[in-house]
């Protein structure tokens, strides 16, 4: 399934990502550009508050040995998705093994976090390291933790925090794994508090070093507004983004509808067999993971975008989800309930394939816009200088957002070739036109000493004839519906992009 996309070019941070790692490597800075991330952001650029430093580690290593190879870094990236499937298999087969449960719900679990339609922006998307790295000490700390080792649950622990910001919801995780396993027992709590309490410290030490180096200690991206208000301000738009994380990406209205209605039936199903079996500690144990993790999200982020930029986000309550409505698995016999879980599956994974295909697509986009640019910039002379309109998505799949300078420059290039070819995304369009000055001009075209003001050609990628080249006049400056105008004939004549 995945064949298509690991033979295709990276995509959107991708690209930025490991020109970073190219940058210190070539200044010969690889390691203090790595250290540098345990005191900074990690997007200083985006004045966010990210700090991910083991997971940019993680990407120069990739770089270190692979260099810019896109196969080796997608391959890489796929196999830590299939690695995150088989250590929750391997976590949940413990447990029920402990209570002498069906292993089989472990196995169909796994296997529906595999197959979800929200996977592909990581399993495909070299950017989502962050996401498959900290769900991997996620679930090895949850391992650990329920194994009673409590230097490896905190070791696993530390790891997270240093992948990403969303792995302070294991501790809140761990507390209600404790509450779980002795919540009504003789000292219950007292347990409870012994078991977690390394866990809280260790959390509260993240937070004042965050509050050391960025001023603050929950926020992760650049709105204003303390916890309180940004959790009442996104409180509103907040199923909005839900709705367009979980079904945007599928353009398949009815299928969309199967999938909704099963898995809200699946979810009711296994609220009511565990009243009935008096499973219903564990069936709230399960819950309160996605709650926990949801209420998370609900601090960082607004409305999203059908534009691919949330799956990720959810990547660490898939597994959950999952859990939650294959419960039954562990004591159900009805084939007629075993019927239905495999039509979700089924389901789930033709979601998984449609927008696993719209990745692909973007991918191949990709490959063949950085194997043009030579030839455009051959035909651009020494004075002149050309736009490259380089999609920013295709569906839900990021394609140049982010990276429109680094499809051009070394090292996915054998030479600088951003003195001939400017790539831009749309939203950049008016824009260009503003910018169209000497000033600007001459920041980036730097091999001559009177560079023309006004690019020269317009180019785009067709998916009939390949590359188009458009002479580009004067008069189609003039005004930003004139601009507009150019730029959408030259799509719908040579159809760019499809």
């Amino acid at each position: 399934m995945h064949l298509g996309s690991i033979n295709g070019q990276l995509l959107s941070d991708s690209f930025s990502l490991i020109y970073n790692c190219y940058g210190w490597q070539q200044a010969d800075q690889m390691s203090d550009g790595l250290l540098s991330m345990f005191y900074r952001s990690t997007n200083e650029a985006g004045g966010s508050f990210m700090f991910r430093p083991l997971a940019i580690a993680s990407l120069c290593g990739d770089y270190v040995l692979w260099g810019e190879q896109a196969f080796a870094h997608k391959l890489i990236q796929l196999l830590w998705h299939i690695g995150n499937g088989v250590l929750l298999y391997v976590l949940l087969a413990k447990v029920v093994r402990c209570y002498q449960l069906d292993t089989r719900f472990a196995a169909v679990t796994a296997c529906l976090f595999l197959l979800s339609h929200l996977t592909p922006e990581i399993s495909v998307w070299v950017a989502g390291r962050f996401d498959a790295l900290v769900q991997t000490f996620m679930f090895l700390c949850l391992y650990a933790y329920w194994s009673q080792k409590r230097i490896w649950a905190l070791c696993f622990l530390t790891l997270a925090l240093l992948s990403k910001e969303s792995a302070m919801v294991i501790v809140p995780m761990l507390v209600s794994l404790s509450c779980f396993r002795h919540w009504g027992k003789p000292n219950g709590l007292m347990t409870i508090s012994r078991e977690s309490g390394l866990f809280i410290i260790l959390l509260g030490l993240y937070l004042v070093y965050r509050w050391f180096i960025f001023g603050q200690t929950t926020q992760v991206y650049s709105q204003s507004g303390d916890l309180f208000e940004r959790i009442m301000s996104h409180a509103i738009t907040f199923p909005t983004f839900l709705r367009h994380t979980l079904l945007g990406a599928v353009d398949h209205l009815m299928l969309c509808g199967v999938y909704l209605v099963l898995m809200l039936g699946l979810y009711g199903y296994s609220f009511y067999r565990a009243r009935q079996r008096q499973m219903l500690r564990l069936w709230l144990f399960v819950a309160s993971g996605i709650v926990i993790i949801l209420t998370a999200l609900l601090t960082q982020v607004g409305p999203g975008e059908s534009s691919g930029t949330g799956a990720r986000l959810l990547y660490i309550v898939i597994p959950w989800q999952m859990a939650l409505l294959s419960l039954p698995m562990l004591y159900e016999t009805r084939r007629s309930y075993r019927f239905v879980m495999l039509g979700f599956l089924l389901v789930a994974t033709w979601m998984h394939c449609l927008v696993l295909q719209q990745w692909i697509a973007a991918s191949q986009i990709s490959k063949k816009l950085v194997s043009q640019v030579p030839d455009m910039a051959q035909s651009v002379d020494q004075d002149n200088w050309s736009l490259l309109l380089v999609p920013d998505h295709i569906g839900p799949a990021l394609l140049a957002r982010n990276a429109q300078a680094a499809m051009v420059l070394p090292p996915f290039q054998k030479q600088v070739y951003l003195n001939s070819v400017v790539p831009f995304i749309w939203r950049d369009l008016e824009l260009w036109r503003e910018r169209v000055n000497t000033s600007f001009v001459q920041q980036f075209k730097t091999n001559s000493d009177q560079p023309n003001i006004q690019p020269l050609y317009a180019f785009c990628l067709s998916g009939q004839t390949g590359l188009v080249k458009q002479a580009i006049s004067e008069d189609d400056f003039l005004s930003p519906q004139e601009w507009q105008s150019f730029w959408k004939k030259l799509i719908n004549d040579h159809r760019c992009y499809h």
